[in-house]
């Protein structure tokens, strides 16, 4: 597993050093050795999400820059694959689709067809998954379904254990019929009470945001030196190369992640969002292309 995690890492930073400075590919690649420090040696499913998820970021690079169809649907399958392993931040996937048909496809035609494509390329990553669990012997109704302990207890502002301190006897009741009661009861209390709600995603984000900018590295000024500060940097980059495919990519991403983050940061913890570490690693390292750039120019 280890060795996978480390081709993967590899083959992003070389992604990365085709389009940019060799100081931004280097510094992927040290950021990404950094949090993989924190998972070597582990059989947790965060080595395969991220191998899987620096794969991923390799064929979309790609296609942002040849603008192929088949890259990108690669891209998104591989994407899928990574946050079926390591559930994270699933709300990229449709982003991603939202990115290619806008920045990948050039026409009415060829937009439909991403579209469709990659609707096609994440449901054959469930398929896939569903198919390997069948063949497994798994329960085919597990994947998943620990979301509603996750969505109960940001609806009543704790975390996901607290629905069987509130209900001791739903953990009795077989999937999906437990998943649903849960479901349930969660979006009464929303309705109910939808302040509890908001104040629990808010919370959730400001803890991704301030909290080593979601890698799980670092801590305190180290975590603002190496991620945060010069993720700002590369947050204004991107914005301000937003029409090249890549830098749109990027953002496309980090919006996914941060809608994603209120929902898992609190209860997954920063190691959940495994499978998107290589582009949040790349906005960071884009960070030091301007310094790079100015210092040229000096």
């Amino acid at each position: 597993m280890a060795v996978i995690a480390a081709l993967g890492i590899a083959l992003t930073s070389a992604a990365l050093r085709k389009t940019e400075p060799p100081v931004v590919a280097l510094w992927a690649l040290l950021l990404m050795f950094l949090f993989y420090n924190g998972i070597a040696g582990t059989m947790l499913s965060e080595n395969l999400g991220l191998a899987l998820g620096c794969l991923a970021f390799v064929c979309l690079w790609a296609a942002a820059g040849n603008r192929r169809l088949l890259m990108f649907l690669a891209g998104v399958f591989l994407m899928t694959l990574a946050q079926i392993t390591r559930s994270g931040a699933v709300l990229v996937l449709p982003l991603l689709i939202f990115w290619g048909a806008f920045w990948i496809a050039s026409d009415i035609r060829t937009r439909m067809i991403v579209i469709i494509g990659g609707c096609t390329a994440i449901f054959l990553g469930f398929l896939l998954n569903k198919m390997l669990l069948m063949l497994g012997g798994g329960n085919t109704e597990i994947a998943f379904s620990n979301f509603s302990d996750t969505l109960y207890g940001l609806s009543v502002g704790c975390g996901w254990r607290q629905i069987s301190l509130d209900y001791p006897g739903i953990a009795a009741l077989s999937e999906p019929v437990r998943s649903q009661n849960i479901y349930k009861l969660a979006l009464d209390n929303i309705i109910n009470q939808p302040v509890i709600f908001i104040g629990s995603l808010l919370s959730n984000l400001n803890t991704y945001v301030l909290t080593d900018g979601g890698m799980n590295m670092v801590a305190g000024v180290k975590a603002w030196l190496l991620v945060q500060i010069p993720s700002l940097f590369g947050i204004f980059w991107c914005f301000r190369f937003i029409k090249e495919p890549r830098y749109a990519l990027l953002l496309i991403v980090l919006f996914g992640v941060l809608l994603s983050s209120t929902i898992i940061t609190e209860d997954g913890g920063l190691r959940v969002f495994a499978a998107t570490v290589p582009f949040s690693v790349a906005i960071a390292a884009l960070g030091l292309r301007w310094f790079y750039i100015k210092s040229i120019r000096n």
